[in-house]
């Protein structure tokens, strides 16, 4: 027999939302995913969704960042890798789930929530792609450019038609010419 739901923890209540909710949402994408939907998937009211996450984009913010925080475990359990190989795998990654940051893309503007999974993606890969170009850094490179420029590349990738081009090979030719790129211009006169 069922358990009574009201027997049932904040926290196992919270994470089968959760985890419908992220189905939904990679089945079907933000506009598409409802949030009815998503308590009758887990078996809960659409009022009680909202009892736990206050809009649609709260709860878009939390399906992806716990997808986030698994894939980044998922890295992790990996073990110790060169910094450029750790990067290539946190990429080759997320990659599956571009029609989600198009998503987060499209309404960060208007929701803190998904401005700070946003945030979150980026200390996660920005890092990670400076341990990988450092080695070819001089006093002359400017880190945070290249951080601009990780965001520019990977939110360019997410709306953009690649052409079947391997992410991977992207970010190999940026880790190989955005740090010698970034001396040059240091170098130049104003």
């Amino acid at each position: 027999m069922p358990r009574n739901r009201q027997t049932i923890p904040r926290a196992e209540r919270i994470k089968t939302i959760v985890a419908a909710a992220t189905e939904l949402f990679l089945e079907n994408g933000y506009d598409g995913t409802t949030v009815a939907e998503v308590g009758r998937r887990s078996g809960v009211t659409s009022n009680a969704v909202h009892w736990y996450f206050a809009s649609k984009d709260d709860l878009f913010a939390a399906a992806l960042t716990d997808l986030i925080d698994s894939m980044s475990d998922s890295v992790e359990a990996r073990g110790q890798m060169p910094a450029r190989e750790r990067l290539v795998a946190i990429l080759e990654t997320i990659e599956p789930y571009r029609s989600a940051h198009i998503d987060v893309l499209a309404r960060i503007d208007e929701s803190s929530a998904l401005r700070e999974l946003y945030d979150h993606v980026y200390d996660w890969v920005g890092p990670a792609f400076l341990a990988a170009a450092r080695p070819s850094f001089d006093e002359s490179t400017d880190p945070e450019l290249i951080i601009d420029l990780v965001h520019v590349v990977l939110d360019g990738n997410a709306a953009a038609d690649r052409r079947g081009r391997p992410f991977a090979a992207i970010v190999e030719f940026l880790l190989d010419h955005t740090v010698g790129l970034s001396r040059d211009a240091a170098a130049q006169p104003s």
